[in-house]
């Protein structure tokens, strides 16, 4: 299957944009615009890509593979990433809200909305999204007409009970929902762009749209403000404002990503990272992490500062060198992992062959 270059470039500009908040980077003239669509761009995408089914044979079949393919590793790296927090805390290094590994810190207090180890913090991202496919796949009904109609009428219900609802962070439970329904909210919108796409792609990728765009975008965080905490677990004071500006930068990322596309090859380093972009989401911080510890016996930094779970060295540009190594260092897992893979796969075929004789 031929894989989208646009949404390709997409991808490497939201988790990059990911990577850089994480390291508290301030970028002057983009801080709150990094912040701005960060997180809309990951369910912007997934509504786009997401399959919308009527059979409920169907519906099952892509149930029990999102289950697969994205819960049970979500829970499987929790415990991993436990492990590593407790070898870390043996070693000297607390990272983390929990030392502990058990039933409650890998499973239940997810669940909740608690992010119990802080090298998996990041990954929260990864169960809402779980769950805003599952909610779509059981919303969306696999007709064009009635999607839309699903689509569209989503958006003012959602962003009304986000008026009517109590300050997300009062339960676990409120937390939680209110991700999801934020995510849903992106997540139609990706859908609905995917259903009309052909119809609106020339008006769309004008340059006048480019610019009038990031002029509205610029209005409205004049305005109504648009503050770094939007997307995390609320809309801000102004819901109707943050999500104009949200769709606004995915629209400008998506003009500017498909200028890209026209000019690179498939070879180019930036496909390399987006086709990685689970693996950075989940290991930039424990990259980070590392490099501190590798920094921290290099004698370049103290010990007090590699305990801070925000710390990164302060020396001019020296941002670039951890968002290199987080970006690189997370790509180097996830083909250590593949290469782990097949060995094993071809380990045990060995051994199947060699009973067999």
């Amino acid at each position: 299957m031929q894989r989208n270059r646009t949404f390709d470039i997409m991808l490497f500009i939201g988790i990059s944009a990911i990577v850089l908040f994480h390291l508290g980077v301030q970028i002057p003239g983009l801080d709150w615009r990094l912040t701005t669509f960060q997180i809309p761009l990951f369910y912007f995408i997934s509504g786009y890509f997401c399959k919308r089914v009527f059979s409920p044979k169907a519906k099952g079949i892509i149930l029990l593979n999102k289950i697969k393919k994205q819960l049970i590793p979500f829970f499987a790296l929790a415990f991993l990433l436990g492990i590593i927090t407790f070898i870390l805390h043996k070693c000297g290094f607390s990272y983390g809200y929990s030392n502990v590994v058990n039933f409650q810190t890998v499973i239940t207090d997810w669940l909740k909305g608690e992010e119990p180890y802080r090298l998996y913090g990041p990954a929260w991202f990864l169960l809402a999204l779980f769950f805003v496919n599952v909610v779509a796949l059981f919303v969306f009904w696999g007709n064009k007409k009635i999607d839309t109609f699903i689509a569209i009428i989503s958006i003012p219900l959602i962003l009304f009970f986000y008026y009517k609802t109590p300050d997300p962070k009062a339960t676990y439970m409120i937390k939680m929902t209110i991700r999801i329904l934020i995510g849903f909210l992106y997540f139609s919108c990706g859908a609905l762009f995917k259903m009309h796409e052909e119809k609106i792609k020339k008006f769309v990728l004008s340059p006048v749209t480019f610019i009038l765009a990031l002029a509205i975008i610029s209005y409205l965080q004049r305005y109504f403000g648009i503050d770094q905490e939007t997307f995390h677990n609320s809309l801000g004071k102004d819901p109707w404002a943050s999500f104009i500006a949200a769709n606004l930068m995915i629209l400008v990322i998506y003009i500017f990503s498909s200028g890209i596309a026209a000019i690179t090859s498939e070879k180019s380093i930036i496909y390399v990272f987006s086709q990685s972009t689970f693996s950075i989401m989940v290991w930039h911080y424990v990259v980070w992490v590392i490099f501190n510890i590798i920094l921290f016996y290099s004698g370049i930094i103290n010990y007090e500062q590699v305990l801070d779970r925000g710390f990164i060295y302060e020396r001019d540009y020296f941002w670039i060198v951890y968002y290199l190594i987080c970006m690189c260092g997370s790509v180097g897992i996830r083909y250590l992992w593949l290469w782990l893979r097949k060995q094993s796969i071809h380990l045990g075929r060995k051994v199947i062959m060699k009973a067999e004789r």
